[in-house]
């Protein structure tokens, strides 16, 4: 049997926030229009935005009413494909999170796949895992920041969302551990979402050197220049 990360403590593994903003709500016919992912290291205390791009979708910009990017905003992005190699950097080595994850997760997988690549990780989805840690019941991402105190500007942007999420997992971590709850296996073992067999896997792993690169953002506050806030290598 493989044992992926079950055997893991929660709070000793980095975890990869990951925010989309897509055409619409179906990842086999809809496309990609923003990516952010968040890397939250050990503990949840420390969050870092590693990668934030507008993506190029190769056709019409829809849902524009939920997350204001436009066709023109687009335009000069990389497509999905352009991203991937940092994308999977940022990824490697983490457990990859988001507040839907299952909405979040079938994106990453059916973009990867057009990307050539297959993608099966450990992941959990803060939404449904709320009634099993003992935070609240499952309830939309805006009613979660409220509950928590994360003040929540301008969502359905995935830098904004992406680091917002990020900003629960501490709340998250101390209450596992309040409720017994300090292993991955703990976890598994006290729900039954179909996340929670995701953690028999492995988080992916640097393709090489090269590839792997170091993701950091530079300054604090970064500017977009053709439509894309880089993802920046360390100096």
């Amino acid at each position: 049997m493989n044992t992926g990360i079950l055997n893991l403590p929660v709070a000793d593994v980095p975890i990869a926030v990951i925010d989309f903003e897509t055409t619409g709500l179906s990842a086999d016919y809809d496309r990609v229009v923003e990516v952010s992912v968040v890397r939250v290291e050990p503990g949840g205390k420390k969050r870092t935005l590693v990668l934030d791009t507008l993506v190029n979708p190769r056709c019409s910009v829809s849902a524009t009413e939920i997350h204001g990017i436009t066709d023109g905003m687009v335009k000069n992005a990389p497509e999905f494909k352009d991203i991937w190699p940092a994308m999977h950097a940022a990824l490697s080595g983490c457990v990859v999170a988001a507040y839907n994850a299952y909405f979040d997760m079938r994106f990453l997988t059916a973009e990867a796949q057009r990307a050539g690549d297959a993608v099966q990780v450990p992941y959990f989805c803060l939404m449904y895992m709320r009634s099993i840690i003992g935070v609240g019941q499952r309830c939309r991402f805006d009613v979660a920041c409220q509950h928590h105190g994360i003040r929540l500007n301008n969502a359905h942007r995935s830098a904004r969302d992406a680091m917002a999420t990020a900003e629960l997992i501490p709340a998250y971590i101390k209450s596992m551990h309040a409720n017994g709850l300090n292993t991955y296996q703990d976890l598994r073992q006290a729900g039954s979402h179909k996340y929670l067999q995701s953690f028999e896997l492995k988080p992916l792993q640097p393709r090489s050197q090269a590839s792997r690169c170091d993701l950091f953002p530079r300054e604090k506050v970064q500017v977009r220049r053709g439509g894309v806030l880089s993802f920046l290598t360390r100096p």
